[in-house]
């Protein structure tokens, strides 16, 4: 019974000092509200405007956008070399990835059959030569005399013919002889008369000379011997097979024994000092870069310097590009492969009407679009919304409902609402 009747005591002393502490409250409180209604500034109680940056916007008249493009490299000549002719492979001397210098001997084929048939061929050139010479040195003088001598004999023979002829037709005529003998010598006089006509003739074509045409014949028959030693050797050089140009050798496809068939590819020779870049560019691009431009190509984790050596005279149909071919330095060769891609870049003016403002300026708004704050004549904060065009990472180049010299807020967008009263600092864009 004490613990319950001091615990009682206890809560009423509580409950009175509750009520005290409020009446004393409750008193105070017109006081307070008289002191402030009759000395309080209300707009010393108004929040101060914050300070932000802004900028003043210039005009421009586009923005400069960099395109990279890809191509590949490839040797400026390579070649699949082959023979043509068949035959069998009886030298062998590279092997894939070997170098190469213009003029080295790389297969050989057997070639026996053609160097007997070269030898034939000169033997005969030879005889037709030395009956060539004979004819146009023309006959000797002995040969001329000779035939001389033959018409004088045939001469005397021809007469002492036919003073016998007229003997015996005065001996017919008086019946002394048969008419058969008559006959003999008129016969024996034709002959002789026949056989000196021929003597005649070739003494005049000895005393002449030979004839052109001989000559011209001879001289033709010389000629195809020769044409067709011309024709072996060609055979001959077509059973070797050198490098056209200095290189590598790519890859082997025939082997020491084996049977080349005509048109067989043997070899593929690549060219390792000399490697152009292949890229395919927008069609008027080419129109800004003039040849011998030295560009920058990025290959693997180099980065080369190339020139421009042409623009193909066509796009390309599949991706309606044009191709730039560009020349590496001689020297960057060893870092650069056949077959590896190589990027491009290319700087390019895109003619727009609009300005650059600050990305952190922005915010995303609907449909694609986005706003920024524009800072009116009494510094009062509104919304503007703008289209971005192109960004470069720090700027962004937009258009939308803004006029040369508008201030805009560079920063801190979060920390201002539209019609809010703001402290500006200027600002400007480089």
């Amino acid at each position: 019974m004490t613990n319950r009747q001091t615990s009682t005591k206890r809560n009423r002393a509580l409950l009175v000092g509750v009520l005290v502490l409020g009446g004393i409250g409750y008193g105070l409180l017109p006081l307070e509200s008289s002191a402030l209604g009759a000395g309080a500034n209300p707009a010393a109680a108004s929040p101060a405007p914050i300070p932000v940056e802004t900028l003043r916007l210039e005009p421009q008249d586009g923005f400069d956008l960099m395109r990279t493009y890809t191509g590949e490299l490839r040797a400026r000549r390579s070649a699949e070399l082959g023979f043509e002719m068949g035959g069998r492979v009886t030298h062998l001397a590279v092997r894939e990835g070997q170098a190469v210098q213009a003029g080295d001997v790389l297969v050989r084929l057997d070639a026996e059959h053609l160097e007997t048939r070269r030898a034939e061929l000169v033997a005969s050139l030879e005889r037709a030569r030395a009956v060539l010479a004979e004819l146009e040195a023309g006959p000797r003088k002995e040969v001329i005399d000779a035939a001389r001598a033959t018409v004088t004999a045939l001469e005397s023979d021809r007469a002492l013919a036919e003073r016998r002829e007229a003997r015996r037709r005065d001996l017919l005529a008086r019946e002394a002889i048969a008419v058969e003998m008559l006959d003999v010598a008129e016969a024996e006089t034709r002959t002789l008369g026949a056989r000196l006509a021929g003597a005649r003739s070739r003494l005049a074509e000895l005393e002449a000379g030979t004839r052109r045409e001989q000559v011209d014949a001879q001289r033709a028959a010389v000629r195809e011997i020769e044409a067709q030693i011309a024709s072996v050797d060609v055979q001959l050089d077509d059973s070797v097979l050198v490098a056209p140009f200095a290189g590598q050798i790519a890859a082997r496809y025939i082997e020491d024994g084996a049977v080349a068939r005509v048109g067989q590819a043997a070899l593929r020779l690549v060219e390792r000092e000399r490697i152009e870049a292949w890229i395919g560019v927008p069609e008027q691009a080419p129109a800004e870069l003039a040849p011998g431009a030295v560009l920058a190509l990025v290959v693997g984790p180099h980065t080369l310097d190339a020139t421009l050596a042409r623009t193909l005279p066509e796009l390309d149909r599949a991706t309606r590009t044009a191709t730039l071919v560009l020349e590496l330095d001689p020297a960057d060769a060893p870092r650069a492969l056949p077959g590896q891609l190589a990027r491009l870049s290319l700087r390019s003016h895109v003619a727009a009407d609009g300005f650059w403002v600050p990305v952190n300026s922005l915010t995303e708004a609907t449909r694609g679009l986005w706003s920024l704050y524009v800072i009116t004549a009494d510094d009062t904060v509104a919304r503007a919304q703008v289209e971005v065009l192109h960004s470069d990472g720090s700027r962004a180049f937009v258009r939308g409902t803004l006029r040369t010299g508008d201030r805009i807020l560079a920063s801190g967008a979060q920390r201002v609402a539209p019609g809010q009263h703001v402290a500006p600092t200027p600002r400007r864009v480089d």
